[in-house]
C-alpha cells in the first residue's frame, strides 16, 4: 500500500533466473526478489498471481502455500492477465478471422 495515497500498489517485479524448477528454489528466488532487492518486507506482501501450474498452485508445498506459511494473510490467484490470453487464444483458435485481429 502507498503510504501516501492510502491505495494498494501492483507491480511486476523482475524476471528472475532458477537454478531449478520446484517450488523451493521458486519460492527462495521470489522471496529474495521481493524482500531483498525490491526492499519489500513479507507483512505487505499480501497477493501473488500466477499461471496456474501446479508447482506454483500445489495444495500441499506448492508456492502459493509455501508464501501463506510467511504470511497467513496473503491471497493467491490465477492470473486474471493469463485467464485472458488462454481464452483469447482459444478464440482465435476456433475462429480463423481472430487471428488476424489479434495476430497470434
Amino acid at each position: 500500500m502507498d503510504s501516501a495515497t492510502g491505495k494498494v500498489v501492483v507491480c511486476f517485479h523482475a524476471l528472475i533466473e532458477l537454478l531449478a524448477k520446484d517450488a523451493a528454489t521458486i519460492f527462495d528466488a521470489l522471496s529474495n526478489e521481493i524482500t531483498e532487492v525490491s526492499g519489500l518486507p513479507f507483512p505487505k506482501w499480501a497477493s501473488t498471481g500466477y499461471d496456474g501450474a501446479s508447482v506454483m498452485t500445489g495444495e500441499l508445498s506448492g508456492v502459493g502455500v509455501r508464501l501463506c506459511k510467511r504470511q497467513p494473510y496473503a491471497v493467491n490467484h490465477h492470473d486474471v492477465a493469463h485467464k485472458l490470453n488462454l481464452a483469447a487464444s482459444d478464440v482465435c483458435s476456433a475462429r480463423a478471422q481472430f487471428v488476424f485481429v489479434f495476430h497470434v
